[in-house]
């Protein structure tokens, strides 16, 4: 199967957004490879083209991208790495291709959907084109009892740990969420949420928290990459289910984050 058959695929029907426009496209490589294999990932960081290298596989998948960001004055670091990623990708005949914007919003299966199906609440996303969702919570739950219940439900996916920022025992009647950097708290406030959880690059530390806190509206924070994983492993299955003569692997990039407490008393 040609590597734009299954870029054709996943834009198919997706009314949502306009790929013209989008930020999903190929990053390098070709659309006229042949593949058997595919790689799915979070983000392409050095680790997936390496294991890309070792087991043939000439095409990845990655919803982030790997080559950092662009511009003409970017600092060595950043060019160097994009360099070496870049040179293995060509000498290995590997084509990247990012899928964001289609596949955030994507029904049942995209990250907003598989994140409000993992997290354990009713949420409500009312339009395909939001990012943002939120649910009614009938049962008594503080805020705390919520972020133990994310926590738990994300566990697998790289962190041992979510923050909560301001009053933990407040009881929760309205619950707001966000996926990745697009978090919208205005949206949430909007929407008469009264706790919000938030991905850890999609909020304004001086900003965003601290009118939350002025508001009395605890915030439950999690990693931009722990809350779009499932969302990115479900992308292997529904490729898988729809697409025969091609095998599809979800990849751990290695991102990972734990706590190391303070063995100081507050």
């Amino acid at each position: 199967m040609k590597v734009q058959e299954i870029i054709d695929f996943l834009r198919k029907d997706s009314y949502w957004y306009d790929h013209r426009c989008s930020c999903d496209h190929i990053l390098i490589g070709r659309n006229d490879f042949e593949v058997d294999k595919v790689y799915i990932c979070w983000v392409a960081t050095l680790k997936v083209i390496k294991q890309a290298i070792e087991n043939d596989v000439h095409f990845i998948i990655s919803h982030e991208n790997c080559f950092y960001k662009e511009g003409t004055t970017l600092p060595y670091n950043i060019r160097q790495f994009k360099q070496i990623k870049k040179e293995l990708c060509e000498k290995n005949n590997i084509t990247i291709y990012r899928c964001h914007d289609g596949w955030d919003r994507f029904p049942k299966y995209g990250v907003c959907d598989t994140l409000n199906e993992k997290c354990g609440f009713n949420f409500i996303r009312e339009k395909t084109t939001d990012f943002h969702s939120y649910a009614d919570i009938e049962e008594e739950y503080t805020v705390k009892e919520i972020a133990q219940k994310i926590a738990n439900a994300l566990c697998n996916y790289g962190s041992n740990h979510v923050e909560v920022f301001g009053d933990e025992k407040k009881e929760v009647k309205r619950l707001g969420i966000g996926v990745g950097a697009i978090s919208d708290t205005s949206w949430m406030y909007n929407k008469d949420c009264d706790c919000m959880v938030l991905a850890d690059d999609g909020y304004t530390n001086w900003i965003d928290l601290q009118w939350a806190f002025d508001a009395g509206i605890p915030c439950i924070i999690y990693h931009h990459s722990i809350n779009e994983k499932p969302g990115i492993e479900h992308m292997a299955e529904y490729l898988s289910e729809n697409i025969s003569g091609c095998k599809f692997t979800y990849i751990d990039e290695g991102y990972k984050f734990k706590t190391v407490d303070s063995t100081i008393n507050e």
